[in-house]
């Protein structure tokens, strides 16, 4: 025979797990969103310099080096790293694009949230273009319209920004995190697999 009282209890169960459940979902937004607002850095001291407020970053629909449409909620639903080169493409800008590949590698099993991009201003070499995208076809490199790139440049520039730097975008398009030239690549590492250990987005 069946006790009244576990009837009762029933539905009280039922609405604590209801309740566990939601606090899985929404303590980690939570937690991300008193980051930014407090410029609170996870785990020690971030290697970046934190954007505040972010910036919403808007823009024309450009075009990839491989003839694909980019538009703005290109930057939506996956972190960015994005890097933008100086006018001409050195042997300092390849090595930074390499970086990119070697800290997204090392994110491991976290990489697919994360996608490289590489602002180049249209007086690029376009040879300099065509081996870059030849040596990561999966690097996303916005080179035209001219117009729509130099959008995105000024929105991006930042007191004392150097030429060269990487910018960590979020899943909603906001720019949360600037990186100079010489940034340490390991600590970009761990800047980005601490926000995607406290991130459910992207």
């Amino acid at each position: 025979m069946n006790n009244p009282g576990d009837a009762m209890d029933s539905p009280k169960k039922s609405r604590v797990t209801l309740l566990l459940l939601l606090g899985l979902f929404v303590l980690p937004i939570l937690v991300v969103l008193t980051m930014y607002q407090f410029s609170m850095r996870p785990g020690g001291a971030s290697h970046g310099e934190l954007v505040r407020p972010p910036r919403p970053l808007h823009f024309s629909p450009l075009m990839t080096w491989q003839n694909k449409l980019f538009p703005e909620d290109g930057l939506h639903e996956k972190w960015s790293l994005l890097y933008v080169t100086p006018a001409i493409c050195s042997e300092s800008c390849v090595a930074q694009v390499r970086m990119m590949r070697q800290i997204h590698a090392a994110l491991g099993k976290e990489m697919g949230r994360v996608q490289r991009i590489v602002l180049a201003a249209e007086s690029s070499q376009p040879d300099q273009l065509d081996a870059m995208q030849r040596d990561y076809p999966d690097l996303i490199i916005l080179a035209k319209p001219a117009r729509a790139v130099a959008q995105i440049a000024d929105q991006l520039r930042m007191p004392a920004q150097a030429d060269g730097s990487l910018y960590l975008i979020d899943p909603l398009g906001n720019v949360m995190m600037h990186y100079p030239p010489a940034a340490d690549p390991n600590g970009i590492r761990k800047d980005m697999s601490r926000l995607l250990s406290y991130s459910w987005a992207g």
